[in-house]
């Protein structure tokens, strides 16, 4: 008998349903395959083989099923590859198989060739119908990727594009799969601000929307983030640069942005919204700081306050959208949340300063305006920084005099901690605790309601943070690693030592 564990390799469909986080993120992230098949593949399409095109998506009465068709070149799913294999095969059933691998002159979201694929693994049915070279030809797909109706070629016509129906398999999925229209309407607007090619009609039910912006960025930011004429826009500029490989790579910039007090940021990499954003913001934040602190030291604009500004002075100060058209196009997963490339902070920071050099000199008195905002929002920040790093100071002296009674073990599995309200029942308390391994932690008042209140209030209160800093807790970042206590006793009425009421 072996003292080994059984080894096995798991199929393209075991892949995609039972490890299909690894690829979307998490099994929560049901949006992402219509991303990938409703938006990324029929933008990509669109704006790499036409001067416009249409594409039509439609959520179904039962808000789970979606078609969407493209007015593209269509699908050539009845080639085959130098192989022999066929091309429905490696578009719907293999996984990284695309036919977007060698095209280093387009600008294409779609390039793992595994979004279509995990959709089709993760639907219930997955139909698909293209009018490619004067032939529709039409497949089937359901139980998660499983061939129903093979390939076929239904009739003649005269027009080109494609046709994609799928519904869920709600049991791959950790929620619901039941999507909500004003998302969909979001991811569609944001696509489209920045793909001027491309017009999206939306249906749902008796309604219909058309998505179009003439005037890329601007139009959608003036429309959602800031309509005044406080707005700094700069024309499309190409990038070449060598990479670590020394292989030229070109990437393609556009940026707007201005000033605000409640910051909206977003960035595009090859018109895919990066939601967690990444090195594109890096560059921006960098670079805008770095010019404020050149530009601000030479017009005096500094005081003793503040001497100069941060990175995070600009997010906090900042609305900005971004667009990057990458040759060599990189995001640090699937999911396409975000991009982590060095190259594009690079090309957004020599972006932005080149430009903001000309701004210097022929609108100087609005830079001065757009700096002279920054730094007020950095004084704030500051003066933030400075009632937090009071608070903790006073929090320290607290929890060392009579708030606080410490257990003598250091046994982090064995100690427990006991918060009671009030330094009069905590004395009760104390009298009767175990002291080996019981802590006792006195709090005074009501605290604030951690649901309700804004989270600039509770990063300031003291019992809060006396909690947090007595329990090893980081609520900006949990890290379990951290926590000092095996358990944490919460005492209610505790002059009644009878009404104890322990939360593990």
């Amino acid at each position: 008998m072996s003292n080994f564990d059984k080894a096995r390799a798991l199929s393209d469909r075991d892949t995609a349903r039972e490890k299909m986080h690894v690829f979307f993120e998490t099994t929560s992230n049901f949006y992402h395959g219509f991303r990938e098949v409703a938006i990324n593949n029929t933008i990509d399409e669109i704006s790499n083989n036409f001067e416009k095109g249409d594409i039509y998506i439609e959520l179904h009465d039962d808000d789970r099923t979606i078609t969407v068709e493209d007015k593209g070149r269509g699908m050539p799913i009845n080639m085959v590859d130098d192989e022999g294999n066929p091309y429905w095969y490696l578009f719907f059933q293999k996984l990284f198989a695309s036919g977007k691998y060698d095209l280093e002159n387009q600008e294409n979201s779609g390039i793992n060739g595994v979004g279509g694929a995990i959709t089709n693994y993760t639907s219930e049915f997955y139909d698909v119908t293209s009018c490619f070279n004067g032939n529709i030809l039409h497949v089937t797909y359901e139980d998660g990727g499983i061939l129903k109706q093979e390939l076929e070629n239904i009739g003649k016509t005269d027009e080109h594009g494609t046709k994609i129906v799928f519904k869920l398999d709600e049991s791959c999925y950790s929620v619901p799969t039941v999507y909500e229209k004003e998302k969909l309407i979001d991811i569609i607007d944001k696509a489209c601000s920045v793909s001027p090619k491309v017009t999206i009609h939306f249906k749902y039910k008796d309604e219909y929307y058309d998505f179009h912006y003439d005037t890329p960025m601007i139009d959608y930011y003036k429309k959602h983030i800031e309509e005044s004429d406080n707005l700094y826009f700069f024309n499309k500029k190409e990038y070449i640069k060598a990479n670590k490989k020394g292989k030229e790579e070109k990437n393609n910039v556009q940026l707007i942005f201005s000033r605000s007090f409640n910051p909206i940021q977003l960035s595009f990499l090859n018109n895919n919204n990066l939601i967690n954003g990444g090195s594109p913001n890096k560059g921006f934040c960098t670079g805008l700081a770095s010019f404020i602190n050149k530009f601000g030291e030479e017009n005096k604009l500094f005081d003793k306050v503040v001497k100069s500004v941060s990175d995070k002075d600009v997010e906090s100060s900042i609305s900005f959208m971004i667009s990057i058209g990458s040759s060599n196009v990189e995001y640090s997963g699937q999911a396409k949340f975000s991009s982590e490339k060095n190259m594009y902070a690079t090309v957004v920071r020599e972006y932005l300063q080149d430009n903001l050099e000309i701004v210097a000199l022929e609108q100087k008195e609005n830079l001065i305006e757009l700096c002279n905002h920054v730094i007020e929002i950095a004084r704030l920040n500051s003066k933030f920084k400075e009632k937090k790093k009071n608070t903790k100071q006073q929090q320290m002296k607290r929890v060392s005099s009579d708030k606080l009674t410490r257990c003598i073990s250091n046994n982090k599995d064995e100690i427990e901690l006991i918060i009671v309200e009030g330094l009069s029942p905590a004395g009760s308390v104390r009298g009767g605790n175990f002291k080996k391994i019981q802590s006792v932690l006195a709090t005074r008042g009501k605290i604030p309601n951690a649901i309700k209140t804004p989270f600039d209030r509770i990063n300031i209160n003291e019992e809060l943070n006396l909690f947090c800093q007595e329990m090893g807790i980081n609520y900006n970042k949990y890290d379990e690693s951290k926590v000092k206590y095996g358990k944490f006793i919460i005492m209610s009425d505790a002059d009644k030592p009878k009404k104890l009421c322990p939360l593990v």
